[in-house]
């Protein structure tokens, strides 16, 4: 079974567990034999909006100056229906989308993942995971996959655990495979 929960709700000691394992990881580049982060593919999308917000920003202030803001809020008390196009507002909303994206990229910062724990296999988004306990694990499963075409294509390797109920946790954590295969129940099959 997969089990969705939170760190909090781990018991002590595998929540402390998972903290010494992400720990251990921090500051290297491709992560050690029991944590792999995927925060860079996750961080993606939050960069873009923080660079598009400061592109907003720096565009608003090159433009119309932030001294157009209490202008604009004179025009909404107004009530004037076109305040819902005025410039000042995009660049309110790009204020907040800006700090929103930081704030979402320092809960990635370490907290995107695969863990392979004493406990079970976890997934890590944030402070969501989902647990694969080893009593569970039938059968382990990787495939190789390529992504794109020619000198640009990329190789990596699809690791599969799935569970006595037919549930399946999939990671793209191909370097977690020996750490993960030496953990396993001695019931459960191994598929190369």
């Amino acid at each position: 079974m997969v089990t969705r929960t939170t760190i909090a709700q781990l018991a002590a000691p595998e929540r402390e567990e998972l903290e010494r394992v992400i720990a251990g990881a921090r500051g290297k580049k491709f992560g050690t034999d029991r944590y792999v982060s995927d925060a860079g593919d996750s961080s993606v999308p939050y960069l873009f909006v923080l660079l598009l917000a400061i592109v907003g920003i720096v565009a608003f202030q090159v433009s119309y100056g932030f001294g157009m803001i209490p202008e604009y809020w004179r025009f909404v008390g107004m009530g004037f229906p076109r305040t819902l196009i005025h410039p000042a507002l995009g660049v309110q909303l790009a204020v907040v989308a800006g700090i929103w994206s930081a704030w979402m990229l320092v809960q990635i910062y370490g907290r995107h993942g695969w863990a392979v724990t004493s406990f079970g296999f976890v997934r890590v988004r944030g402070k969501k995971l989902r647990v694969v306990h080893w009593r569970d694990v039938i059968r382990l499963s990787r495939r190789q996959v390529q992504s794109g075409s020619g000198i640009k294509s990329r190789r990596f390797t699809i690791v599969t655990l799935t569970t006595r109920d037919g549930s399946a946790l999939e990671s793209y954590a191909g370097s977690l495979w020996t750490a993960t295969r030496e953990r396993l129940p001695a019931d459960a099959t191994v598929l190369e």
